[in-house]
């Protein structure tokens, strides 16, 4: 199976991860998904809510040292995500660990699809189980209970037959629900644009924050030369009075 730093993600793909990662309800807020993915507490929160008998949350707790994100994603591997046919190298780890670019949404794109591959599964067992019980639609007639077989027929009345059964209501057809389901995808379109943007701008505000810094080094810095500048004018002067 191909790493997980081989996967290549488009634009539109990251966009669905970023989609079904906000189904989950997380312990924190999702601001920059890279940086708060690092200790993998959210990665086994996110595992949890689909597959809550995978993961023990216990087992995870928030840190801030590299060294205890990576072994929050040993015990992850270890635990979970080898249950997935994931593995994970160590310089994956360190990646992830360090919010390296692109690492966390190659993950959970990988992850999504395991996930998604098992609930398959699941459902097609639980529809081929449904398929085996006899009904209408199969030809074959059900088998009448014990209380079906033993009620004698209700005897029937004039006043009876010439009431006509409500049958029409029972015959209208269901409005189609696929129309109903475009606005609800539209206004899905929406969030993720949105949720985009607030974190382009969030680590371009902080791109600023650190460019003023180096602004300010830089203007210190510019202070110090003038100042030594000045010093050794001064010196040189001195010597050439002499």
């Amino acid at each position: 199976m191909a790493r997980v730093s081989h996967v290549v993600l488009t634009d539109d793909m990251k966009l669905e991860v970023y989609d079904w990662v906000d189904q989950v309800q997380l312990s924190r807020p999702r601001k920059l998904i890279g940086r708060d993915f690092s200790d993998g507490v959210l990665m086994a929160e996110t595992i949890h809510y689909f597959l809550p008998k995978l993961v023990d949350l216990n087992n995870y707790q928030q840190v801030f040292s590299v060294e205890g994100k990576k072994d929050n994603w040993k015990t992850l591997q270890l635990k979970v995500l080898g249950k997935l046919h994931i593995t994970l190298t160590s310089d994956e780890i360190e990646a992830l660990a360090t919010a390296k670019n692109g690492a966390i949404e190659r993950l959970l794109y990988r992850v999504r699809e395991e996930i998604k591959r098992l609930v398959d599964r699941s459902g097609s067992a639980k529809q081929s189980r449904r398929t085996s019980i006899p009904n209408e639609r199969s030809g074959t007639p059900p088998q009448r209970t014990t209380l079906q077989r033993r009620r004698p027929p209700m005897p029937e009345s004039p006043e009876q037959l010439s009431i006509p059964a409500p049958q029409q209501p029972l015959q209208v057809p269901s409005p189609p629900m696929a129309p109903l389901s475009q606005p609800s995808q539209s206004y899905s379109l929406d969030d993720r644009s949105i949720s985009l943007i607030s974190d382009l701008r969030e680590e371009n505000a902080l791109l600023k924050e650190k460019l003023k810094k180096l602004e300010q080094l830089v203007r210190i810095k510019d202070e110090k030369i003038t100042t030594l500048s000045n010093k050794i004018t001064f010196l040189t002067d001195q010597l050439r009075g002499k």
